[in-house]
């Protein structure tokens, strides 16, 4: 089964800095025609989406990293979305969208 891999937070909010770089590792390459802003995006808390860079991994094409907008997340919620557009290198599409949810305190 095509996947990201690692555990993804139940109820747990995970804190953040406001120009933290999230790495998507997934267990298999990923075709590099559906690494990019259309299946990797972040939102405000109003579902706005947010301005980031989407790098694919040169070495193994396994992991996508996900730059924070050249301002900074804003304080308070967000989402990172994985969409299910996402394909293996072999055709396997990913089998579910991924929600992660995170925020950016008020001081650290």
């Amino acid at each position: 089964m095509f996947a990201p891999t690692g555990e993804m937070p139940s109820k747990h909010v995970p804190e953040v800095e406001e120009n933290h770089t999230w790495t998507i590792t997934f267990n298999q390459s990923l075709d590099p025609a559906t690494a990019n802003e259309a299946s990797v995006y972040v939102t405000d808390y109003r579902g706005e989406p947010l301005d980031t860079d989407i790098n694919l991994g040169a070495l193994d094409q396994t992991t996508i990293h996900v730059s924070a907008p050249a301002e900074g997340y804003s304080l308070g919620a967000h989402t990172l979305f994985i969409t299910s557009d996402h394909t293996s290198g072999n055709g396997h599409r990913l089998e579910e969208q991924v929600k992660h949810l995170f925020k950016v305190p008020e001081s650290r």
